[in-house]
């Protein structure tokens, strides 16, 4: 007995199954996270060490290369890129994707532990965080006020926002940018140092002495005890001013008298803009791997809490955030599924005619999609854009396994079979074609699950997801579907029923049916004229997939984009602000009532953990609602790009956010050169980098190392510093303190801790000279003046020092030139790179370049594989290895108008379009069986080839039309799709509609000629197996000998 027998005779078993899958569905759907992806963020460790003072070089070498060192072997490291800056060490590790996030940590805090003792002592402790160095903020929150500045500001977002968001769960860091951090300044004066010989180190010493909190022990009374504490800090500006430096004879010397005090700011080299209004900007960075959407759920929901504690003159604002247009996007995925439901069951009702028909297909949509979040929940899934669209694309898949059916069955009564007969032998004559195309079809796409890296944890979830839903399509069809069809398919229904549409739409299919069978009986007279026309298609689909332009992924309105901005070398801060207030006044126009953009935010002075870079800033543009505005992000980006790329002070350009990846802000083009050091590798990269600029394909390319920082190298006369009795770490301290400034001791304020600053005035640190004049104390009590042992030059020298898996690297950054697609910068670059740069260079990509290099390895071993497992499929299916190549010489041609359609869309080949292409091949295939398993049956039967073949092609003529169709316009919303993602969505809409007709197109024309040419070569059907049916009974036996034991 059949399962569609057993359905057919049991009908409450089928309907009860039906909803046991819909209860099972429904409590996994209620129980699923929604994200943006799945989770494609390699696991991802970041160590900062703070060394002040020290240079570039030195951090490189005594800090950085230590750590390293010490890093590897931890196990599934995938990269290592570390950035050494004055004054700091980044190194990011990025782990392969099976490594979990927190054992990841334990694994770098442990070894970065290990490696302390071989730090400096001046090296401050390591942090560690669970996300990027590089990591861009996923929030953007700023505050302003009209009556506090932005010391005020800072204090305020410290002591109540920045530790209560960052313990929330998901955030790594939240980062102060603009930070004005309350500090006791200490400015000292040479000249009255000098002239009341006080030195660097004779205030530094004071301080520490002086300013203090320590326990003294306790006094044991016989009833009671008491703890003793030496209290000696100093409370406030005063106190610090009246800080007894040296008591002499001839008068008492203060801190005062030598410096001026002041409550300022702990740095100053960095500023934030809401609008061009000064403020101070929270930046929300989520550790690697954490839910954009639930992380920014929880940061407005703390938020709202903290809502009553914010003064009135305190304006907080989310000056940016990613989550809005995720949010918006699933909730467009969402109304397309709906609307692809309802419009592929009106396709359905006006191809059927028939409102009871109609239960039938209609029936199995629910049942099947909602049945698939079940699997979901199983798997370890999430409602992601990406399932979601499974979920869609699926709809005008799940019918067609019913509309099998129900057409065999409706043949099966208008031959005048009963009711009940005509249900159980139409589903059970279609029973293999229907278990062969789900197959087929999860062949295509389960594959996939098998894949490691970023394109297997971006295509699982939606493989799984789409073959769930059409499984669960295939077996309602052959036990609900059957069930129903016996009970609502009448004798003589077909384009008798409903109203004049459904009449005229089945009428129409009628007569194009007629047609079709004239036009397949010449076209299988002339098999060789079909062969020719196979060839064309297929060398005309290889010229189109070659000429299209390649990118990760379309370039998607995301309401928002950001212009990063770099300074000359050796700029100061404020040459930056002016850059950038330049940059803000050509989006000005833009702003306002009647202009696209919401709000900028303007980070000027950056350095995510570690001290800000004045001659770097960006600016985000926050755009108004999609509905809001009438233009798109992508002609705004064009339309400021120009006079953006005009302006002589600073490069910048605007740049799009990257989907698919988690520095989204970065810059698409990240080549690396590598060398033995950095001078070779310099200059590679600068070889490299003029031919780029020779091409005419990149724009506003930068070689991110450069010797053109302006550095004062002193060198210290070692003997005659001996004779006057100076130490070079007496020098050393005196300079760090004076030029650089050092956090000395610390004072407490209203249960805040703040930092003591010493450093010299601005007045005294303008020029080479201003340091041979500052003096210090030799051994013998002496004043002596720098000059007196030092010689100064000034030089260029580099401001950072990149390393990439531990090798001296220079990185080119680039964006495309208009019409130029990254697939052939790309291509270009490595082509430039092969034939001008030695063997011991070497190579590699970062961020979204490298993502789409192995997104384009991986979608390619993705099509191998599914090619290769649907032959082998089909083979088991036929028992032939002849037959299947009717259905995979087809393949390239139904893709060819797939890629037509592309290419005359101006789109590119990229993720979204390429789960369309792959989707074209399933769709063919279970085309194409419906055809070849019929015409194998016939000639089963007794039928020559030609005669199945003509049979085969009429015969299937009406359902491989409906089930295109249904999915079709199952597509149909995809394709037309607006608001936020509309572009990726559309991209894999036209492309499966295009791949459908042309499918539908092969299947109908292409494939009977095809299967007439091939089948002569296999063999007749069915021929082995009437074989041993005959030797068995030949042999005196009816089946195989019983086995003993």
């Amino acid at each position: 007995m059949t399962l569609s027998e057993r359905a057919v005779r049991r009908p409450v078993l089928a309907v009860v199954a039906a909803l046991l899958i819909l209860v099972l569905g429904v409590t996994a759907a209620l129980r699923l996270p929604v994200r943006e992806y799945p989770d494609i963020d390699p696991p991802q460790v970041s160590v900062s060490i703070v060394y002040p003072g020290a240079s570039a070089e030195v951090v490189e070498r005594d800090v950085t290369q230590v750590v390293e060192d010490n890093l590897n072997g931890i196990d599934g490291v995938d990269l290592i890129d570390s950035t050494s800056r004055a004054g700091f060490a980044q190194i990011t590790i990025a782990f392969e994707l099976y490594r979990d996030l927190d054992a990841a940590a334990a694994d770098v805090r442990d070894r970065v532990s290990a490696v302390r003792g071989e730090l400096p002592d001046e090296a401050e402790e390591a942090i560690i965080r669970k996300a990027s160095a590089q990591a861009d903020a996923m929030m953007w929150l700023t505050l302003t006020s009209s009556e506090r500045d932005r010391r005020a500001l800072t204090d305020f977002a410290i002591r109540n926002l920045v530790d209560r968001l960052s313990i929330l769960r998901g955030v790594s860091q939240v980062i102060v940018g603009g930070e004005r951090r309350y500090a006791m300044r200490v400015w000292l004066d040479r000249e009255r140092m000098a002239a009341r010989g006080v030195t660097v180190s004779d205030v530094a010493t004071a301080l520490r002495r002086e300013n203090l909190e320590a326990p003294a022990g306790r006094i044991e009374a016989e009833s009671r005890e008491f703890t003793v504490r030496v209290d000696t800090q100093l409370p406030d500006r005063e106190a610090f001013r009246d800080l007894v430096l040296r008591a002499n004879p001839d008068g008492t010397v203060r801190l005062g008298d030598v410096a001026a005090v002041e409550l300022g700011a702990e740095d100053d080299r960095s500023a934030v803009f809401r609008s061009g209004e000064p403020a101070v900007g929270l930046g929300v960075v989520r550790q690697s791997g954490s839910n954009t959407l639930a992380v920014a759920e929880r940061v407005r929901a703390e938020l709202d809490a903290l809502e009553p504690q914010i003064p009135a003159d305190i304006d907080l604002a989310v000056s940016y955030d990613q989550s809005a247009f995720i949010e918006g996007s699933i909730r467009e995925v969402v109304k397309t599924l709906l609307i692809t439901i309802a419009l592929v069951i009106a396709v359905v009702y006006l191809a059927l005619g028939s409102l009871r028909g109609t239960l039938v297909p209609a029936s199995t949509i629910p049942v099947s999609a909602i049945g698939a979040f079940a699997v979901m929940y199983a798997a370890g899934f999430t409602i992601n854009t990406l399932t979601l669209l499974a979920l869609v694309l699926a709809i005008g898949l799940v019918v067609d396994d019913a509309i099998v059916v129900l057409e065999n069955v409706t043949r099966k009564r208008e031959e005048g079979e009963p009711a009940l007969a005509a249900g159980v032998r139409g589903a059970s004559e279609v029973f293999m074609a229907v278990v062969a195309t789900t197959t087929v079809l999860a062949a295509v796409l389960l594959p996939i699950a098998a894949l490691t890296g970023f394109v297997g944890r971006l295509f699982t979830e939606f493989a799984i997801t789409l073959t769930a839903a059409v499984v669960f399509s295939s077996f309602l069809a052959l036990t609900l579907g059957a069930m129903l069809a016996s009970r609502t398919v009448q004798a003589g229904s077909r384009g008798n029923g409903g109203n004049p549409v459904t009449r005229l739409f089945t009428g129409a299919l009628a007569r194009a049916e007629k047609g079709y069978a004239g036009l397949a009986r010449r076209l299988l007279a002339a098999p060789w004229l079909v062969a020719l026309i196979a060839v064309v298609l297929g060398a005309s689909g290889y010229l189109l997939f070659t000429s299209l332009p390649g990118k990760l992924a379309p370039t998607e309105d995301r309401g928002a984009f950001l212009i990063p901005v770099s300074a000359p070398e050796g700029a100061t801060l404020a040459e930056t602000k002016d850059a950038v207030a330049k940059i803000a006044a050509i989006l000005q126009p833009h702003m306002g009532a009647d202009g696209p953009i919401a709000d900028t935010i303007s980070i000027v002075g950056t350095g995510n953990q570690g001290p800000a870079q004045v001659t770097e800033a960006f600016i985000i543009a926050k755009l108004k609602p999609w509905g809001e505005r009438d233009i798109s992000q992508q002609n705004l980006v064009a339309e400021v790009t120009g006079p953006i790329l005009a302006l002589p002070d600073a490069e910048a350009v605007p740049i799009s956010p990257a989907s698919l990846t988690p520095e989204g802000f970065g810059k698409p083009i990240q080549f690396v050169i590598q060398g033995p050091g950095y001078a070779e590798a310099y200059r590679w990269a600068r070889m490299v980098a003029a031919n780029a600029r020779e091409s005419g394909l990149v724009r506003n390319l930068e070689v991110e190392f450069s010797r053109r920082s302006p550095e004062i190298a002193l060198a210290v006369d070692r003997r005659l510093a001996a004779d006057l009795g100076l130490s070079a770490a007496r020098i050393g301290e005196a300079l760090r303190i004076f030029l650089g400034g050092d956090d000395i001791t610390e004072f407490y304020r209203d249960g805040e801790t703040y930092q003591v600053m010493v450093r010299g005035r601005d007045a005294d640190r303008r020029n080479r000279g201003d340091i041979g004049a500052l003096q210090v104390r030799n051994a013998e009590g002496e004043m002596v003046p720098l000059a007196a042992v030092i010689a100064t030059e000034t030089i260029g020298s580099a401001t950072s020092y990149r390393r990439i898996d531990r090798r001296p690297s220079v990185v080119l950054s680039a964006v495309p030139a208009e019409g130029a697609d990254l697939a052939r910068i790309l291509a270009e670059l490595d082509r430039i790179a092969a034939e001008r740069l030695p063997p011991e260079a070497g190579t590699a990509y970062l961020g979204l370049s490298r993502d789409f290099a192995e997104s384009s390895a991986g979608v390619m071993a993705v099509f191998a594989m599914a090619l290769v497992v649907v032959y082998l499929v089909l083979a088991a299916l036929f028992s032939g290895f002849h037959y299947p190549l009717t259905v995979m010489l087809a393949v390239p041609l139904a893709l060819t108008a797939a890629l037509a359609a592309l290419w005359a869309g101006g789109f590119s080949l990229n993720i979204f379009s390429q789960i369309g292409l792959l989707l074209a091949i399933g769709l063919l295939a279970k085309n194409a069986i419906l055809v070849v398993d019929f015409a194998n049956r016939r000639r089963k039967d007794g039928d020559d080839l030609e005669t199945a073949t003509l049979d085969a092609a009429r015969t299937r003529f009406r359902p491989v039309v409906m089930t295109s169709i249904a999915t079709l316009f199952g597509a149909l919303p995809l394709a037309l799709a607006t608001g936020p993602g509309a572009e990726s969505r559309s991209v894999i809409g036209i492309t499966v509609m295009a791949g459908v007709a042309g499918a539908t197109l092969i299947t109908l024309l292409i494939v009977p000629g095809l299967y007439r040419l091939i089948a002569p070569w296999s063999g007749a059907p069915g021929a082995t197996s009437r074989r041993v049916d005959r030797e068995l009974a030949e042999s005196g036996g009816d089946g195989p000998p019983e086995q003993a034991g």
